[in-house]
């Protein structure tokens, strides 16, 4: 029996409640819970996506400023393309940043990304990749930011119908 083709185009959703929401090192949510989901679509090597999160600052102030900031919600809008070269998956995108009713006195909470990022297999199952950000004005207008991003993940032996897989960021 033939598998069948794979999709050209598919759509996709997800949905979380996690135990905290630590973006970049820092906690987007007191160190308190957060409920995530998101929706994507995929055609061929084009992709677009929304993700959301709920969010807590409590306390947080404009390093700029000092003012108060705070958001109870994060809307991500993303899109690209992720080609492939011989054994790299490259991963070409844009994502913009939403904080709808934020409060943001003096400066904006909002901020655009864009990113490029490589990714092979290493070994069966074993993936690692590097991804590099620039935002021309980081969030609260701090100016032009770079953040590089590592990863690796590493699938595990399938254990009835479940294929568990180990991740590091």
């Amino acid at each position: 029996v033939a598998a069948p083709a794979p999709r050209a185009c598919a759509l996709s959703a997800n949905v979380a409640l996690a135990t905290e929401y630590v973006f970049r090192g820092f906690s987007q949510t007191s160190e308190g819970p957060a409920v995530q989901g998101g929706f994507d679509a995929t055609c061929g090597i084009f992709y677009a996506g929304v993700w959301a999160s709920a969010l807590d600052f409590a306390g947080a102030t404009d390093p700029n400023t000092g003012a108060a900031v705070d958001a109870h919600l994060e809307v991500d809008f993303y899109a690209g393309i992720k080609p492939k070269t011989g054994r790299i998956t490259w991963d070409l995108g844009v994502i913009y940043y939403a904080y709808p009713n934020g409060v943001d006195p003096a400066s904006e909470l909002n901020f655009i990304e864009f990113k490029v990022g490589g990714s092979a297999e290493v070994w069966k199952g074993g993936t690692l990749g590097v991804t590099v950000f620039y935002s021309p004005d980081y969030t609260l207008e701090t100016g032009p930011v770079w953040t590089v991003e590592t990863g690796f993940s590493q699938a595990l032996p399938a254990i009835g119908m479940f294929t568990p897989t180990f991740s590091a960021l």
